[in-house]
C-alpha cells in the first residue's frame, strides 16, 4: 500500500488525526475540529480519517485547496477561507457531511447568490437528485436548453443521466405545450444526445430518447 502523501496546512496546533483523501493525508486537532462538527461526538477515531465513505462521490474529484478550506475554516481559521465559485459547492458538501452548521449557512448563502454560475457544479455533485435545490436547477436549463447546449455543452454532457432526462423532458413538454402538438426535436439536440451517448455508453442512457420525436 502506498504510503499517503502529507500536506502542509497550518492548522495552529500539532495534529492528532488526518483526514485521507485519494492518496494524501490532512492534518487536523481532532479536539478544535469537534468543536465545530458533531460528526465525530461518541465514535471511536481512528488515526487516519477518510474523507469521504468508500465510493462517496467517486466520480468527483474535491479539489485540494476546497479540503484545505474546510480544514482551516473547522479550525477556528474562517478569516483565512474565502468562499468562491472554485469551492463552494464542495464546502457546502463536506459542511452537510459532518454537519458544521455556520459553513452550511454561509455556503448555502453563495450559493444562493451565483446559482446559475454554479447550475452545473451543482447538479454534478447531487448526483441525479430530485430535491427542491436541483430541480429548480434543472427548469432553468431546460428553460433555454439549446441556448445551453450551444454555451455549455461540455458541462450538460458531464451531467448525471437522471438530470439530463428530466432537463430533457421539461424542455419538450413546455415546447409541446406552447406549440399545440408533438415537432420533431431540434436537430442540434439529436446530435447532443449522440454525442452523450458515445461519451457515457452505458445501457440507460437510451433513457434519454424516451422524448425524442425524429
Amino acid at each position: 500500500m502506498t504510503t499517503p502523501i502529507e500536506v502542509s496546512i497550518d492548522i495552529g496546533v500539532a495534529p492528532t488525526n488526518y483526514f485521507l483523501y485519494r492518496g494524501k493525508k490532512y492534518p487536523i486537532s481532532i479536539h478544535i475540529f469537534e468543536a465545530f462538527s458533531p460528526f465525530f461526538k461518541d465514535k471511536a477515531i481512528p488515526p487516519i480519517i477518510p474523507l469521504l465513505d468508500e465510493n462517496e462521490k467517486s466520480t468527483i474529484e474535491f479539489p485540494e485547496k476546497a479540503i484545505i478550506d474546510f480544514i482551516l475554516y473547522c479550525h477556528n481559521q474562517k478569516h483565512a477561507v474565502s468562499i468562491d465559485q472554485n469551492n463552494s459547492v464542495f464546502l457546502n458538501y463536506l459542511a452537510d457531511k459532518y454537519g458544521v452548521q455556520q459553513l452550511i449557512k454561509d455556503t448555502n448563502q453563495y450559493i444562493e447568490n451565483h446559482l446559475d454560475e454554479l447550475q452545473y457544479q451543482l447538479l454534478s455533485m447531487n448526483e441525479g437528485s430530485t430535491d427542491v435545490k436541483n430541480l429548480r436547477t434543472e427548469n432553468n436549463i431546460s428553460a433555454n436548453f439549446l441556448q445551453e447546449i450551444q454555451k455549455s455543452k461540455e458541462n450538460l454532457l458531464a451531467l448525471p443521466i437522471r438530470s439530463l432526462f428530466r432537463i430533457i423532458h421539461n424542455y419538450q413538454e413546455k415546447k409541446q405545450n406552447e406549440e399545440g402538438k408533438k415537432e420533431q426535436t431540434d436537430k442540434i439536440i439529436i446530435d447532443f444526445l449522440f454525442e452523450y451517448l458515445d461519451k457515457h455508453r452505458e445501457s440507460k442512457t437510451f433513457m434519454l430518447f424516451q422524448d425524442i420525436h425524429f
